[in-house]
């Protein structure tokens, strides 16, 4: 059964079982969500025995995928059609659309789930949505392709990863300006929070999308 999943090209997993360290947890459910870019749906796992319970017919090439803070909707990027899914955990079914700039590729919630923050790779750039009213609020130019994004703990500062510029941005998101682009070499794809940080810290990891290594980035924030 694994073999064959594997066929279908999956390229992002979220575990959804309790006391995993993965981007996000559907409370309640024990399920796996496998966004397929090829297949153009979400498969949907029962971790026991890796039977499928549900293919999610989903928008063009979905990528990313991130829960709620309550676990109750799962956004998907779906880089081919410019928009964001959204999926209701509870009946497996997409119930809306958020538009996007061109080709998005990783995506961040602000705290309170009100903004999401998203790397558009076509166009260089990240862009900031107000999740309720689905527009634009905001747009900041990166360098070529970014990549992953991540938001710091209190909402204050986003780090944006530029694959093809060997970057790291440090942008405030109050002024939504760009403090401290900083050079990374290696093909800088994601950068996630580190799991041993206290409240409020400001250290990311990031990989190399063909390098094969992580840096740990401490940073003081904007200013």
């Amino acid at each position: 059964m694994i073999s064959k999943i594997r066929r279908y090209g999956c390229v992002a997993l979220l575990l959804t079982t309790f006391g995993l360290t993965v981007p996000a947890f559907s409370a309640g459910t024990g399920l796996v969500f496998v966004s397929n870019e090829k297949t153009h749906n979400i498969t949907v796992l029962d971790p026991k025995d890796y039977s499928i319970v549900k293919w999610i017919e989903t928008s063009r090439r979905p990528r990313d995928m991130r829960f709620n803070n309550d676990n109750t909707l799962l956004y998907v990027a779906c880089g081919d059609d410019d928009v964001i899914d959204v999926i209701d955990v509870a009946t497996l079914e997409v119930v809306d659309h958020i538009p996007t700039g061109p080709s998005p590729e990783v995506f961040y919630f602000s705290p309170d789930d009100s903004l999401i923050y998203v790397s558009n790779e076509e166009n260089s750039s990240l862009q900031i949505i107000d999740v309720a009213e689905k527009v634009i609020v905001g747009e900041i130019s990166t360098g070529a392709e970014p990549e992953g994004v991540v938001v710091s703990d209190d909402g204050k500062t986003v780090y944006v990863t530029s694959e093809v510029a060997d970057m790291v941005h440090v942008i405030d998101a109050e002024t939504q300006t760009d403090h401290r682009p900083g050079h990374q070499p290696g093909d800088p794809y994601s950068a996630i929070p580190s799991p041993r940080l206290p409240p409020g810290g400001r250290h990311t990891r990031r990989h190399g999308d063909h390098q094969g290594w992580v840096n740990r980035l401490c940073d003081a924030g904007p200013g």
